[in-house]
């Protein structure tokens, strides 16, 4: 029994599994995807650091 693979995305086919043990509810991303879900982890992280200093900058008067 093969199981076929999709990206969970943008639903390109990946491939497929022959026999295989897998987490259960494991995801697939092809590497477009991949890279864009990087790239929106990479720029929450930079916006809730930025927020975090606009806070200090208001509480200390811009010295920062």
């Amino acid at each position: 029994m093969s199981k076929k693979i999709l990206c969970k995305s943008c639903m390109k086919y990946l491939g497929e599994i022959h026999e295989a043990k897998l987490r259960k509810n494991i995801v697939f991303l092809c590497e477009q995807c991949e890279v864009q879900r990087k790239a929106l982890e990479l720029r929450y992280k930079n916006n809730s650091h930025d927020d975090y200093m606009d806070s200090i900058k208001d509480i200390f008067g811009g010295v920062f």
